[in-house]
């Protein structure tokens, strides 16, 4: 995000140059630039998401990605064409080449095999693992029903404290009593979603002063998307706005939000 926010405040607005040999000096000069380093490290970064086969990660970096980029085009007369052109060539390279380069159908097979339901039938995955046989099972993708289930039993938990909740990061003592026998048998550290988790563990009033952090520097990034700003707070914008998209998006299934890599970084680019 805050490498996409970098390129939208390095744009100039595209200067007509007469000739070729204009053309090809200010090609070779912008190849040998800061603004292509950039660029490739943009790239690395994109691979490496691609190579971690998360689903929402992928999926949290598109949409975000689509809707800021959305936003750039609806907002600034100046940057129209060149955020469309920005989104589409990401989208282009991101799914044609590097995904089939460093193993996009992997993802694509994992998107397919992820049900919304639960399986009726399924065994329990209270299974113990060490109790397998000679030939374990392959690997099965959680359905979506599985995948909030903790979150769902967390809900208990804030209905009997929901002002105030348990206390900050007593999420793990809070869940171990409600857990029923049919879930996980391990120990849960996090609910698997972010809003659920911070309600249990500040309750609603926690949640909504913390809601209101991220709401608030949304707004504030959409007024710097503007022509009338600077281009560099044009990329701050754009930079926050696909950082707390792709967040919240990731928050939904996951706890992105409470890796302190993940959260220093957010904190940053909305301060």
């Amino acid at each position: 995000a805050a490498g996409i926010g970098l390129l939208i405040a390095q744009y100039e607005g595209g200067v007509t140059r007469d000739g070729w040999r204009p053309q090809l000096t200010a090609w070779l000069r912008f190849m040998l630039s800061a603004k292509m380093l950039l660029r490739l490290f943009l790239l690395v970064l994109v691979i490496a998401m691609v190579l971690s086969h998360s689903r929402m990660g992928n999926l949290a970096f598109f949409v975000a990605l689509m809707m800021a980029g959305l936003v750039l085009a609806a907002r600034s007369k100046k940057m129209r064409r060149p955020a469309l052109l920005l989104v589409s060539t990401m989208m282009i390279i991101d799914l044609l080449v590097i995904g089939q380069w460093v193993g996009f159908d992997r993802i694509a097979e994992r998107f397919q095999a992820t049900d919304m339901r639960a399986p009726t039938e399924a065994v329990p995955n209270s299974a113990p693992a060490s109790a397998s046989s000679d030939d374990p099972l392959p690997p099965k993708e959680e359905s979506i029903e599985e995948r909030l289930q903790v979150p769902a039993l967390s809900l208990k938990l804030v209905e009997r404290r929901p002002f105030f909740g348990y206390g900050g990061g007593t999420f793990h003592l809070a869940f171990a009593p409600v857990k029923p026998d049919w879930v996980y048998a391990g120990y849960w550290t996090n609910a698997h979603n972010d809003f659920v988790e911070m309600a249990v563990n500040l309750g609603i009033v926690g949640l909504t002063l913390w809601l209101g952090v991220g709401l608030l520097s949304a707004l504030a990034a959409w007024h710097l998307i503007t022509d009338r700003q600077p281009r560099l707070n044009r990329g701050v914008g754009v930079a926050v706005l696909i950082a707390i998209i792709a967040s919240s998006l990731q928050s939904v299934m996951e706890f992105a939000l409470h890796i302190p890599a993940n959260a220093l970084t957010l904190s940053i680019l909305l301060a």
